[in-house]
């Protein structure tokens, strides 16, 4: 064989270990790409698990167990419901606080927007709840005045628990509308590669 044909093998090997590269490597990409295959299960998978888990950005079940404390029979009952509403609003502050160091109320547009809704407004009307549960509710629960603690939650938490959920839902929203947002960036970055 010729240096010339061992030269045309070789070029035509390298060639075709080029080609092989580049449609594994496309093939990869397309695959775990925004709205790719993997990608869409992961997301489909995430997504099932947060509306199967109760929220710890959200007061809705410390507002629940509130409703229930109110109505317990059992001194033991009122006091699991207790110790479980010390354990969400503990999920609360740390999932507010996981929260704070990743967005930026002084971020521009939508992203501020978002950082504003759940760190502030949703944020504010949180620590008012707390603040009454922690004082007139929790004093009508320990001196075991239900009618005293059911109105406190009607004309006092259920108005935060209110504003709360305007809020969570504003953030929610927008948060909504930055996932179309970045998947179509994404999206535009891989198509132009």
């Amino acid at each position: 064989m010729t240096f010339q044909r061992k030269f045309t093998v070789i070029g035509i090997l390298v060639l075709i270990g080029f080609a092989t590269m580049f449609w594994t490597s496309q093939s990869i990409i397309s695959k775990f790409m925004v709205n790719g295959p993997i990608y869409n299960l992961l997301a489909r998978d995430k997504d099932l698990i947060s509306d199967m888990l109760p929220p710890n950005e959200f007061i809705v079940e410390p507002y629940l167990v509130v409703r229930q404390t109110n109505v317990a029979k059992s001194p033991d009952v009122v006091k699991e419901y207790l110790q479980e509403l010390k354990d969400l609003e503990s999920k609360y502050r740390d999932s507010h606080a996981v929260w704070s160091q990743r967005l930026s109320v002084n971020a521009p547009g939508a992203e501020g927007a978002l950082a504003r809704a759940l760190l502030e407004n949703a944020f504010e009307s949180a620590e008012s709840f707390f603040k009454i549960v922690h004082s007139d509710w929790q004093t009508a629960i320990d001196n075991g005045d239900s009618a005293t603690a059911i109105k406190i939650t009607n004309e006092q938490l259920g108005p935060h628990y209110k504003a709360h959920r305007e809020a969570i839902l504003k953030a929610i929203a927008i948060a909504q509308e930055l996932v179309v947002v970045h998947e179509k960036q994404s999206q535009e970055a891989v198509e132009q590669g």
